[in-house]
């Protein structure tokens, strides 16, 4: 991908975004906000020729807030296998319900609410009735615009090097739920190979055993709807798992991570190191097993990250 792949829609979108405040996210409540001048700065030193700099150095800062929950949503919750790639509307209606974060990224919140461009609700049914299909198709053009910046963005940034940072882990799923929900359902799901990607009046959900036998036996390969970002210590990662824990090694012998870049300089969260990659990347599995950790059953995936493969996606 090259600056040409972001259009003058997508620049307008964005535009769209920022003038609504969707992005960057308002009033964090945890973090380092940057300001604008900073995001200059930083897309002048990283992006020094790209006209779209600002941009670059905003998506990335607006990912590393609770944002990546509405870029996650409209990239993982869609029917692949389907003519005009439909969404699972459902699926991303129950899970902005069930998002928690304290102290405020959850649906009560207003803050949290109005990076979907909605006022906070009380009930999942509330919910529902202002997120429609109608609603969403309308949202899913600005989320798949900055998402194309940010894509751009990654891909822009230096390489990792593999001498420095031979294996990256990844807790998973990557959202934190209310106390008695799950997303671990969702993880098969959110991958191109996912068979249900052709079944429009299926969720787009599989138990996360399923999911362990028809996508990630060994020698499989799959790739994500959506970037992944991984840490450098398997510490980080089992904070963050959700049921499941990745941990990824480089193509043998190559000397820097494929098309990654560690984004931590743009971070709302400067003393967590995050490696991003975008979607598509494809990973080889090795193997797949359980594991406990803290009295949970936890699903632990040693994969090959291969490199990316554009080859079926046109968003």
């Amino acid at each position: 991908m090259t600056n040409s792949n972001i259009t003058a829609q997508d620049v307008k979108n964005f535009e769209l975004l920022l003038n609504e405040k969707m992005i960057p996210y308002r009033n964090v409540p945890t973090g380092t906000p940057k300001s604008v001048q900073e995001l200059q700065d930083l897309g002048e030193r990283y992006f020094p020729n790209s006209p779209y700099r600002l941009f670059q150095a905003e998506s990335i800062y607006d990912w590393t807030t609770s944002d990546f929950v509405r870029f996650n949503l409209f990239t993982q919750f869609v029917y692949t296998g389907l003519p005009n790639l439909p969404l699972d509307v459902d699926r991303i209606t129950a899970l902005i319900w069930d998002c928690y974060y304290p102290p405020s990224y959850f649906a009560t919140d207003a803050d949290f609410m109005h990076m979907f461009g909605l006022p906070p609700v009380q009930s999942l049914q509330e919910l529902r009735e202002m997120m429609t299909p109608a609603y969403a198709n309308i949202l899913r053009p600005l989320v798949i615009s900055e998402f194309k910046v940010f894509t751009q963005a990654v891909l822009d940034l230096p390489p990792i090097s593999t001498r420095d940072h031979p294996m990256l882990y990844r807790g998973a799923m990557p959202m934190a739920v209310r106390k008695g929900t799950s997303t671990r359902d969702r993880f098969g799901a959110q991958m191109l190979e996912f068979s249900g990607n052709t079944m429009a009046a299926a969720p787009l959900e599989i138990p996360l055993e399923e999911a362990r036998v028809e996508l990630f036996y060994p020698g499989a390969t799959f790739r994500p709807k959506t970037c992944w970002s991984f840490s450098d210590s398997v510490a980080g990662a089992r904070i963050w798992q959700q049921g499941i824990i990745v941990r990824a090694k480089p193509p043998p012998g190559a000397a820097y991570w494929p098309a990654g870049a560690d984004i931590t300089p743009f971070s709302l969260n400067p003393g967590t190191t995050e490696f991003n990659f975008p979607l598509q990347m494809k990973y080889r599995v090795e193997r797949n097993a359980w594991t406990t950790i803290n009295n949970q059953k936890v699903l632990v995936l040693d994969v090959i990250m291969e490199g990316l493969d554009w080859s079926d996606l046109d968003w």
